[in-house]
């Protein structure tokens, strides 16, 4: 796919869908540094980004084809700067904002 093919793509309804569900399925937050949107109020104009982590299947993404970054971290990723080899190190980054997304979750109690 060329970068003209790809661009067509982002803007097919298709990737609209595919983006809406990993932004709702990432608990609208940053996967990267865990930052939450949550309460933006149109899930289709957030700044959140859908990024690919592989394009071996597009038109046909698996939830974990994709990462969900907010646009500061989707460009340190895309920079200079970013090793994309070091993969194992960004998904442990992805994995300690997940379990930092799950505690935050978490309901406060009230002490009697």
């Amino acid at each position: 796919m060329n970068k003209a093919e790809y661009q067509k793509y982002l803007s097919s309804d298709h990737w609209k869908r595919t983006r809406r569900y990993a932004i709702l399925n990432s608990g609208n937050r940053c996967q990267r540094c865990g930052i939450s949107l949550a309460l933006w109020s149109d899930i289709n104009t957030s700044p959140l980004e859908a990024h690919h982590l592989t394009y071996e299947r597009i038109w046909g993404e698996r939830p974990d084809d994709l990462v969900v970054l907010c646009p500061i971290c989707h460009e340190h990723i895309h920079s200079a700067n970013f090793n994309p080899e070091n993969e194992k190190q960004f998904r442990t980054i992805l994995d300690q904002a997940a379990d930092a997304s799950k505690s935050m979750a978490m309901p406060m109690r009230c002490s009697e």
